[in-house]
């Protein structure tokens, strides 16, 4: 074997045993303390790139175990539980105790009635027609005041109107005004107000105030008291102008019924008010709506309700009495007078009228000539039509009607009589031609001017019609002069029976 070759096996057992020498140092050297350095080695020897890549490889496994750590833990460290703070417990506490006296309120106060009140009357407002009859006594001092009034509200075009028919006078208010059956108007003041606006006032008290409530079987009866401004405002709802700006008052009691779930009476009390007396009731009524007069809805409809002045009572005691004479049964005797030339006239009918199935059917009889009649149509009391001149008679009953509507349109001035009052009311051309056609229809193929008129009504201390005067003067004008000319009517009420003759009633049925 050559040299060579015997060199390379030496070599690499060298190296081979060299090995375990090197291992040695190194885990020698690790355990030697680090205060003392260790021995300088070479960086490109295996040692070092040995360590190295151990060091690399703990510095991965570092890195890995940081990102799971990240991944799996929260970064930041739930805070220990801590107990409930027992402050809690006084704000928990004094919750339920306000809860509690909320309960107790609502069970045990008038909250709940007040709104049950509320409902009745506004279930009544709420009608149409709304109905009730009112009446009213009240009195200040030397200044009283008695009404007593059908009311109805109905809605026209949806605008409220209130029909008030008191002491036999129709009154109809809208819009702040009061309208007579011609549509003359008045404004809402005075001793008339809107009794209907009563229900209204009460529903907002009812609301607002305490109400206390009793039961008496199916019975309730709500209790109220108005102070202040509400009684005031009731006040003047309930009675006029002079005594609720003189009164000095206290407070108004206001009671409700209700039977079966309905309202049906509410009273009014003047209460701790000096000589202050108030007594007011309204009883809710089934009645129909009421029908209203063209003239009045035509004035409604253009606005025309500016007459500042307010209706009095003496207007209204006019008006009441008058009533007598535009009911549905009347009887009346009417004298007529007529002195005008060829034209001379001097009698006395009897004139009736009576309504059957809801029919109007009327009757004028002069002396033993009775002619009955029913709108248009005419007959005696068979049945028979009649000549011209008993037709005439008819023209005679639209004397009243004509009187009535000269009142309507004028102001009649009032002075008190001894037994009662007297009205009276000047007539214009126009009114006093009228009705001197209706006295003598003969006098239209007259050449006459009237150059003096008047109506005159007489009615008593207690508002009843006693007698109608009318009167009517000019002149004649002929061919070479005038001649004086006076005519006259009275209208006087009277009581009889009256009935209509089967045949006539036959005739005339519509």
């Amino acid at each position: 074997m050559s040299a060579e070759s015997t060199a390379v096996p030496a070599a690499v057992a060298v190296a081979a045993t060299a090995a375990p020498v090197v291992t040695a140092a190194v885990e020698g050297a690790e355990s030697v303390p680090t205060s003392e350095p260790a021995p300088a080695a070479d960086p490109d020897s295996i040692e070092a790139r040995l360590a190295r890549a151990e060091e690399e490889l703990r510095l991965l496994r570092e890195e890995r175990e940081a990102r799971e750590n990240v991944l799996t833990q929260p970064a930041v460290p739930p805070a220990p539980k801590k107990r409930r703070h027992r402050r809690f417990l006084p704000i928990l506490i004094t919750i339920l105790v306000l809860l509690g006296a909320a309960a107790a309120f609502f069970l045990h106060s008038d909250f709940k009635k007040d709104l049950e009140a509320y409902r009745l009357v506004e279930a009544r407002v709420k009608e149409d027609p709304m109905t009730m009859d009112v009446t009213v006594d009240a009195s200040y001092g030397k200044i009283s005041l008695s009404a007593d009034a059908s009311v109805a509200r109905t809605k026209k075009d949806g605008a409220p109107i209130t029909c008030i028919d008191r002491d036999g006078a129709a009154l109809y208010y809208a819009d702040g005004a009061i309208y007579l059956e011609n549509g003359k108007s008045y404004a809402v003041g005075g001793a008339f107000p809107n009794y209907a606006e009563l229900m209204d006032e009460t529903a907002e008290l009812c609301r607002t105030l305490t109400v206390t409530k009793s039961v008496d079987g199916q019975e309730k009866r709500y209790t109220l008291t108005a102070e202040g401004d509400d009684a005031s405002t009731l006040l003047r709802l309930l009675t006029s102008d002079d005594i609720a700006n003189a009164a000095s008052l206290s407070a108004i009691r206001v009671d409700l019924t209700a039977e079966s779930g309905e309202l049906m009476d509410v009273s009014f009390t003047a209460e701790n008010s000096g000589d202050l007396r108030v007594e007011a009731a309204a009883h809710f009524t089934d009645a129909l709506a009421p029908v209203i007069p063209d003239d009045v809805l035509t004035a409604i409809h253009s606005g025309s309700n500016d007459d500042a002045s307010t209706l009095t009572d003496n207007a209204l005691r006019l008006l009441g009495a008058w009533g007598e004479l535009t009911a549905d049964d009347l009887s009346a005797d009417i004298a007529l007078s007529a002195d005008c030339g060829p034209i001379v006239l001097n009698s006395t009918l009897q004139y009736d009228r009576s309504s059957i199935d809801g029919q109007s059917y009327g009757s004028i009889q002069k002396n033993t000539l009775a002619v009955y009649f029913s709108g248009s149509k005419i007959c005696d009391a068979d049945g028979n039509s009649v000549d011209t001149a008993s037709q005439q008679l008819v023209d005679a009953t639209s004397l009243i009607d004509l009187c009535y509507q000269s009142i309507l349109n004028g102001s009649a001035g009032c002075d008190k009589a001894s037994d009662g009052y007297l009205y009276g009311l000047s007539l214009d051309s126009d009114a006093m031609s009228e009705l001197a056609a209706a006295i003598a229809p003969d006098i239209k193929a007259q050449d006459v001017t009237f150059s003096s008129g008047r109506i005159s009504v007489h009615v008593s201390e207690q508002g009843e019609l006693q007698s109608v005067n009318i009167s009517c003067s000019g002149a004649l004008h002929l061919i070479l002069s005038d001649a004086p000319v006076s005519l006259s009517a009275v209208i006087t009420p009277a009581d009889r029976a009256f009935s209509i003759p089967q045949p006539a009633l036959n005739a005339l049925k519509q």
